[in-house]
């Protein structure tokens, strides 16, 4: 099971993961005004902790069932390392 760090089962085919709670309440209100019930989203707790998380939630129950996986991060310097620090865990991962 994922470390105590808020996700503990995956419900939906869909998940999408974002940086931290201002996100995640951003996203769900634009998603329940888009009527879009179908979507997990689930905060990894700040832009630098997306590589120390993946390998966590590949363990968690439900995972193998997620279909679409999005991640949304800032990329406030760089946009280019941001985007490739994400490419690098999903290729790290296999995803």
């Amino acid at each position: 099971m994922a470390e105590n760090w808020g996700l503990n089962i995956i419900r939906e085919k869909r998940l999408l993961l974002v940086e931290g709670l201002d996100e995640k309440n951003f996203f769900q209100a634009f998603l329940k005004h888009l009527q879009i019930s179908y979507v997990q989203i689930e905060s990894v707790g700040g832009k630098d902790q997306f590589a120390n998380r993946f390998p966590r939630i590949l363990k968690v129950p439900g995972f193998s069932q997620v279909e679409f996986l999005a991640v949304i991060r800032d990329a406030d310097q760089d946009a280019q390392a941001a985007f490739q620090s994400i490419v690098y865990s999903l290729k790290k991962y296999d995803l």
